[in-house]
């Protein structure tokens, strides 16, 4: 049988990057980068880099530039250097003085972040919440419920943070209404009462199983709490059956069922505060851990928190709202069915100066 050139062709793979035959001729690339793509210099923070870029005459970094870019995804399969890529770009970016978060499940990308932090000018600006084995467990403290001397609009924006970040966790979607309704009044029942205890006696995300199942310190609270609040708890809380709290009662023991987890929400004082983060230009770095549900919580309430805490930066003018760099990697881990409300929240936060960096590896998933 005799085949021509023209049937093969479709057989045939074209020679690329892999291909490691001595006999095939390379041409390298032909097109340069974008006219409007300046040339990145190591040290300059109006650029993002982005990577290397081939022409006739070489190799140029190239960069983007930081006023340009509010939200940037990146997609690929594991080891293509998605995670490569954010953390050149992180590191740049706070080692030139902005503030950001880099949120990595697994805690490998932070391991790399590291060294180049550890200045003594850029080691200040850091906070580190790594709850991975190699951690430590030194942790700042995190009380998602002190809100003393927060105005009406920042208890209600760390309300719906948590609550948020329990409906993505648990992937509640609309009909879960009973489930997110009890949440809500959970959580703003303890922010109302933190907002007149004494700091140190302020309630952490370990009362929400207290508040749910001891009659008696419920009805301790319910003096604190405003008028619509009080009937829930007295009118209809009743009626509910013992098993509609028990997913957020469990979720919650599986906390403190960690050592590291509770130490870093089981105190009443909190060294780390989002807002001052991003005003301050910290430099946070956060592994919740991977794998498990409440890992996933975990990750979901510093992200939540996060954007809620942005759009509360409207009570300043705009020229004192600091760029912050959110580098999100692996987000499918731990987005949930809440994904809608994420981006909604990302798009309208970027008014308010914080700047995203998504990454995962299925643009589907």
């Amino acid at each position: 049988m005799i085949l021509t050139a023209r049937e093969v062709a479709g057989f045939l793979k074209p020679p690329n990057s892999h291909c490691v035959s001595e006999n095939v001729v390379r041409s390298g690339t032909l097109l340069p980068a974008p006219p409007a793509l300046p040339e990145f210099k190591e040290g300059d923070p109006d650029l993002i880099p982005l990577g290397r870029v081939g022409g006739e005459t070489g190799k140029t970094v190239v960069g983007a530039r930081a006023a340009d870019t509010f939200f940037t995804y990146i997609a690929g399969r594991s080891r293509y250097g998605k995670t490569e890529t954010a953390i050149a770009q992180f590191v740049h970016l706070v080692r030139c003085g902005h503030g950001g978060l880099f949120l990595d499940p697994h805690g490998d990308a932070l391991s790399r972040v590291r060294p180049y932090l550890e200045e003594p000018k850029l080691a200040r600006r850091v906070v580190e919440i790594d709850l991975g084995q190699g951690g430590g467990w030194t942790l700042p403290g995190w009380n998602l419920f002190e809100l003393r001397g927060a105005d009406t609009a920042a208890v209600e924006a760390r309300v719906e943070a948590i609550v948020d970040a329990f409906a993505s966790t648990m992937q509640w979607g609309e009909q879960s209404t009973r489930a997110i309704n009890l949440t809500t009044q959970a959580a703003g029942a303890l922010a109302h009462a933190a907002g007149v205890l004494p700091p140190e006696l302020a309630p952490t995300i370990f009362q929400l199983p207290t508040l749910l199942s001891d009659e008696r310190w419920r009805e301790a609270v319910l003096p604190f709490l405003p008028r619509a609040s009080q009937r829930f708890w007295l009118d209809r809380f009743p009626l509910l059956s013992e098993e509609a709290i028990t997913p957020l009662t469990n979720l919650v023991d599986r906390l403190r069922g960690s050592t590291p987890m509770t130490a870093l929400l089981g105190q009443s004082r909190s060294t780390y505060r989002v807002r001052e983060a991003m005003d301050e230009g910290w430099i946070v770095l956060a592994h919740p851990g991977s794998g498990g549900t409440r890992e996933r919580l975990l990750a979901n309430l510093l992200l939540f928190d996060l954007l809620h805490a942005a759009k509360g930066r409207s009570n300043v003018g705009s020229d004192a709202r600091k760029p912050f760099w959110v580098f999100l990697d692996e987000v499918q881990t731990y987005d949930g069915v809440a994904s809608g409300n994420l981006a909604a929240l990302l798009e309208q936060s970027a008014k308010f100066g914080l700047r995203a960096v998504v990454l995962n590896q299925n643009p589907s998933g």
